[in-house]
């Protein structure tokens, strides 16, 4: 029995018989071959693939570019999934994660995709102190922040005006409670701080510290 594989299309197809004599009869047509196109599965993801996230700013949306088709099935490598058209998720624990998107048409024709990988990390130790004491007796006299695999961090402080009072783009900057080598008075300052750690992920602080004589 002849076999033969069709593209997406409408196909009238039709037999021809030869006898051993010659005689040719065409049989047209057979029954109506309807053959539906497949979909094409495609997304982006924000954050990027390949990014990495610390663990408490893991919130991705996923923005369907699929084609064709009607239904959605998303799996986010977690052991969840959705079934909307765009999906946002929350990831909960560190690691790393594939997210796979089955889209489907009405008639059951489906395509996959994967893209990989997400890549979440608990968020390595950071400690900003609230108060320091700028008195000269060589106890808390600086203020700066502390943690680990840090490879460098920028550090802007400004008073309860916004005015800035201090910025440093050294590797580990600390501020001595001064402002063109004059002391400041006590009060409560503004600290705006970006981290780098030896990973490559960045991650910004914003907070108070209290500036004591």
């Amino acid at each position: 029995s002849p076999t033969h594989i069709y593209s997406a299309g409408t196909w009238y197809p039709s037999v021809t018989i030869t006898s051993t004599t010659g005689c040719v009869t065409v049989i047209n047509p057979l029954d109506t071959i309807l053959v539906h196109p497949l979909p094409v599965a495609d997304f982006t993801s924000n954050p990027d693939f390949g990014v990495t996230t610390i663990l408490e700013e893991a919130n991705y949306e996923f923005t369907n570019t699929s084609s064709g088709a009607d239904f959605y099935q998303w799996i986010f490598g977690d052991g969840t999934g959705d079934t909307t058209t765009d999906a946002t998720h929350t990831y909960t624990e560190a690691g790393n994660y594939d997210v796979t998107l089955i889209a489907t048409t009405i008639y059951g024709c489906a395509d996959t995709i994967t893209r990989t990988p997400i890549i979440i990390i608990d968020e390595p130790s950071l400690w900003i102190p609230n108060a320091f004491t700028p008195n000269g007796d060589g106890i808390n006299d600086f203020f700066g922040i502390y943690g680990t695999s840090i490879k460098s961090y920028h550090m802007k402080i400004f008073d309860r005006w916004g005015e800035m009072i201090f910025e440093n783009n050294d590797y580990f900057p600390t501020w001595d409670g001064n402002y063109h080598g004059v002391p400041l008075n006590v009060g409560v300052y503004v600290y705006l701080v970006q981290v780098d750690y030896k990973d490559g992920t960045t991650i910004w602080r914003k907070g108070d510290v209290t500036l004591i004589r």
